[in-house]
């Protein structure tokens, strides 16, 4: 049994996971595969990650299944793929957390109109808290999360979805421009339960703060954001600069202070950061 939260409660931030990915490599996971490999393969690292972000005091957790339905379909694969996903709901709840609900996590190319993936998705729903599209960068992924909501004829069950934007003369876009005032105002006629940022290219701490001020003024429920902890080098020696744990959490303070509801990380985010991170927020891991 997982922990129900309040989406809308703007008393006490909700702290999500890190990054999946990053712990996976770390422990051992072949760098040549698809980290959802990773769900029949390594069940014990992914659920290893999933309890080390809990006792570190996250309350929200993202299911290893971002990159399931990435890469070209065929009738075999998508049935490995179904099975991916649910292992990956598996070891999300496993073992059962009290303190912590769970979202099923997918990338921005899941097959919304295939009558197997709305099946798994059923499925899905009465395990989880909700379903995120993350990483998205175009607001065409709106419009077929839409037509997806459209065709959902089960138990009620909170959507959301979260955007990855590029710095263009200084300011946050998605590749074809649009601002993240933009994203919310179609976000908001969607009727969207909670809007998120994450992960994007050369966008830092500050630059997310100010996505969310722009965010909070057409959108008024659940704002989350997750960014890297640190940014990619040009050096192919040292490929990625990380950020230190103190530092990642006065920066995602801020973002709080901007108006975030849900706060996490993504690329490069450790159990490390979000510990500093609970603490700077004065929660106490593990309770």
């Amino acid at each position: 049994m997982t922990a129900k939260i309040n989406l809308a409660s703007k008393d006490k931030p909700v702290i999500t996971d890190g990054a999946m990915a990053t712990m996976l490599f770390s422990l051992g996971f072949p760098t040549d595969q698809i980290t959802d490999q990773a769900n029949p393969n390594f069940p014990e690292l992914v659920r290893k990650v999933h309890g080390e972000y809990v006792q570190a005091g996250a309350r929200a957790l993202f299911t290893n299944t971002f990159n399931t339905f990435s890469g070209p379909a065929c009738q075999d694969l998508e049935k490995v793929r179904l099975e991916r996903l649910s292992l990956g709901i598996n070891h999300a709840l496993d073992p059962p957390r009290e303190n912590a609900c769970v979202f099923l996590a997918l990338g921005p190319w899941a097959p919304t109109g295939d009558k197997a993936f709305l099946n798994a998705l059923l499925a899905a729903s009465q395990r989880v808290s909700g379903i995120i599209f993350e990483t998205c960068s175009s607001l065409h992924s709106l419009d077929w999360i839409q037509k997806l909501r459209d065709q959902w004829i089960y138990q009620p069950i909170a959507w959301g979805v979260s955007f990855s934007f590029l710095l263009e003369n200084g300011k946050p876009v998605l590749p074809d421009g649009t601002t993240p005032h933009q994203v919310a105002s179609m976000s908001r006629s969607k009727e969207l339960d909670f809007l998120g940022c994450n992960c994007g290219r050369n966008i830092s701490l500050e630059t997310t703060a100010q996505i969310v001020v722009e965010y909070k003024g057409e959108f008024s429920k659940t704002i989350m954001a997750r960014p890297n902890a640190g940014s990619p080098s040009e050096n192919k020696e040292v490929p990625w600069i990380p950020l230190a744990n103190n530092e990642f959490a006065r920066g995602a303070k801020k973002i709080v202070e901007a108006g975030a509801n849900w706060i996490g990380g993504c690329c490069g985010t450790t159990p490390a950061h979000i510990r500093a991170l609970a603490e700077d927020l004065q929660n106490k891991p593990g309770t």
